[in-house]
């Protein structure tokens, strides 16, 4: 009976310790990818693992040809397919630059895609400069395969009168830099939309964003998805 007892004993140390291991085994790898991707926000960490976990299911039955759309909420929130019947959406919202970066090798299906359409930098803001964030974006660029046709959107203005960040000429400063990286690479076509979400006093449009400054508002997106649309017919890679 007393061993029977102390067998039940160890078995109920046994488990809480291997709760303990686990829980903290999770918590260093959010740790660690949070310290990695830039991100503040541990939910964010979270995220991201599940939608990589995803993406990598879909990447093996991308078809040839199609146009993968890479980026954070812009893209996630994206209708890809009223940009291109072929679009492919791998946008993961609160994603970084670095974010990108880390996750572009497990895309397989870049080898066989038309276009790639990027559009990231915003959520580096807060935890990098523009040279840190124009540095990975020539990393990106060199993992992109060199038959495939690459878009990059600028980055787009927020409305300043309802965030505390005032990033709008930062913005502007960046995408310039960012413009003149494109334009080294032949494949590279820099899709400028920050001009044509802007008001008069440089902000975002109050009617292009769902009331928090940087989300866009479906009036929005039609402005970015026409523009996008017409980039990818003049190049001759829209169905």
């Amino acid at each position: 009976m007393e061993k029977r007892k102390l067998l039940l004993i160890s078995y109920v140390v046994f488990l809480h310790v291997l709760l303990v291991v686990i829980l903290i085994s999770s918590d260093s790898v959010r740790q660690r990818l949070t310290k990695g991707l830039g991100w503040r926000n541990p939910s964010h960490v979270d995220h991201y693992r599940r939608m990589t976990t995803f993406h990598r299911r879909v990447d093996a039955s991308v078809p040839e040809g199609a146009v993968l759309f890479i980026g954070d909420s812009f893209v996630q929130s994206m209708c890809v397919a009223a940009v291109t019947e072929r679009g492919v959406n791998f946008g993961i919202g609160g994603d970084t630059a670095e974010g990108v970066l880390k996750r572009l090798p497990e895309y397989t299906c870049l080898n066989k895609v038309s276009a790639v359409i990027l559009a990231v930098g915003y959520n580096d803001l807060s935890i990098r400069d523009n040279d840190a964030i124009l540095r990975i974006y020539r990393d990106i660029l060199r993992l992109m395969p060199n038959n495939c046709l690459l878009l990059i959107c600028s980055l787009l203005p927020i409305d300043e009168r309802c965030r505390p960040e005032q990033y709008n000429n930062r913005i502007n400063e960046l995408n310039k830099v960012i413009l003149h990286l494109c334009a080294l690479n032949r494949n590279c076509h820099f899709v400028n939309l920050f001009y044509d979400l802007q008001d008069k006093d440089g902000n975002l449009g109050r009617e292009y964003h769902i009331g928090d400054g940087i989300h866009l508002s479906p009036e929005g997106y039609r402005i970015c998805i026409e523009k996008l649309r017409l980039y990818l017919f003049n190049l001759g890679a829209c169905n």
